[in-house]
């Protein structure tokens, strides 16, 4: 049985596509945001402003 040289090629590229897109699916990050770690995050930045006002004398 031979094969034609398009279908080999259409065969290639439709599992590279296949496997690329289960790849990003298993490794796609989460975008969900953690409330607790967000409030801690600009406990931070205020803390900081503070300081920066502090040596600044404003």
């Amino acid at each position: 049985m031979r094969l034609d040289i398009w279908v080999i090629v259409g065969i290639a590229v439709a599992s590279a596509l296949a496997v690329s897109g289960v790849t990003y699916l298993a490794l796609k990050p989460s975008t969900e945001v953690n409330k607790a770690k967000e409030a801690r995050n600009i406990g931070h930045v205020v803390k900081r402003l503070d300081t920066v006002c502090l040596e600044l004398k404003i």
